[in-house]
């Protein structure tokens, strides 16, 4: 697939409403990888990244997704702290749960658990992801959980082209990839009502 400009950060939104808005990543939890060459592993499954504005995304500007070990540091990374006890089952799997700071969750496998990145952002108005190539999460993607962001609409192609699939669905509702999209998702745009 063609490299392209990637994407809308990730942080999980489903903890309370009080979740504050997009905050500067916090020191303090180092990074195990970045996007691009480095690829993630089981040891850090957390990834998370900022969605970028339709304005970024038409000026080919990209964004790093950022790996990490555990839930909280992916969480703090996206300026959200994740409640004491939290898990990433009762983040990732609770419909009632607030969606706010999160446009949507993706997966490299269909069951909604494993490695995961999770896209902060704060509206659903056509910003999205574009991946680079050789990026770890470009061709892997097999399922999209919504969360902010009642529509996600997935390309095969990094400049927003190719084979699509749109995703409906309220807050915590998982969607698998269709067959022409399994494991071929290069770009995504967050559209749709805001979810609550």
């Amino acid at each position: 697939m063609p490299a392209s400009s990637f994407v809308r950060g990730g942080g999980l939104a489903a903890l309370a409403a009080a979740i504050p808005l997009m905050a500067p990543a916090v020191a303090g939890a180092a990074p195990l990888s970045t996007s691009g060459s480095t690829s993630t592993t089981a040891s850090q499954p957390f990834c998370s990244t900022t969605e970028l504005t339709p304005e970024q995304m038409a000026a080919g500007v990209t964004t790093q997704i950022t790996c990490y070990g555990t839930l909280d540091a992916s969480l703090r990374a996206v300026g959200i702290d994740a409640p004491k006890g939290t898990t990433v089952d009762n983040l990732m799997s609770t419909e009632g749960a607030s969606a706010s700071g999160v446009a949507a969750v993706h997966y490299k496998t269909t069951n909604g658990s494993g490695e995961y990145l999770s896209v902060a952002g704060s509206g659903c108005d056509g910003g999205g992801l574009s991946f680079e190539a050789g990026d770890s999460w470009n061709d892997t993607i097999m399922a999209t959980r919504h969360r902010l962001c009642s529509q996600v609409k997935h390309y095969s192609d990094a400049d927003y082209t190719g084979n699509t699939q749109t995703t409906n669905g309220a807050n915590g509702t998982l969607v698998l990839m269709n067959g022409q999209l399994t494991r071929q998702v290069s770009s995504i745009k967050y559209q749709g009502t805001m979810n609550s």
